[in-house]
């Protein structure tokens, strides 16, 4: 059961992409109901899962949907990313140092380490061949957050923090586009957000 986000909806399949690897995208046979929308959170369990080379996708048949629900922990790091933007075309090691916790999440998968090809562009290229934005990771680990300043926004003022924020922060728009839709749904709802930037943390 993966967490998927709905892209483009048919009358006999949809398409999602995975919310941890915005840029791989899986079409699902299967008719919705009309409960489900666009840019619904979702997670499917999956039957008659392949790989379909030509188009570079994964195709499944939908077996079950539900609302996809995160309970966030306070011991975890959610959607830490790593970014390249080497200056020429550069072979790229990258190892990670959590020392106070397991990883519970890598991708590409973390394997004593990332190894990747980068682009100026920011464009990694793993050993198969296969292209991300960034090397994402998850994992537990015993950091203390400071929350004695910060920013207590509505959460429907959210995205609109969030843009102003972190351009201010030197984030490009890709960058920014991708830390949104991965938090905005889990702060929108919300009455109130209380946002730090941990800089060094």
């Amino acid at each position: 059961m993966e967490a998927l986000r709905i892209i483009k909806i048919y009358k006999d399949c949809f398409f999602a992409r995975l919310m941890f690897a915005e840029d791989e995208t899986i079409k699902l046979n299967g008719t919705l109901s009309e409960d489900w929308c666009i840019g619904d959170q979702v997670t499917c369990t999956c039957g008659k899962l392949y790989y379909d080379a030509e188009r570079q996708r994964r195709e499944a048949d939908m077996l079950t949907i539900e609302p996809y629900v995160r309970d966030l922990d306070e011991i975890m790091c959610y959607k830490p990313v790593i970014y390249l933007y080497p200056e020429e075309k550069t072979e790229v090691s990258v190892e990670l140092s959590l020392t106070d916790g397991p990883l519970t999440c890598t991708y590409p998968a973390y394997e004593e380490g990332w190894k990747v090809t980068a682009l100026p562009d920011g464009t990694l290229t793993d050993a198969k061949g296969q292209t991300y934005n960034y090397l994402y990771w998850e994992g537990e680990a015993d950091f203390e957050y400071d929350f004695s300043e910060g920013f207590c926004i509505k959460g429907d003022e959210t995205a609109a923090f969030l843009e102003e924020a972190l351009t201010s922060l030197g984030l490009n728009r890709r960058e920014a586009n991708e830390f949104i839709v991965y938090w905005l749904p889990m702060m929108e709802q919300n009455p109130y957000n209380i946002s730090s930037f941990q800089t060094e943390t």
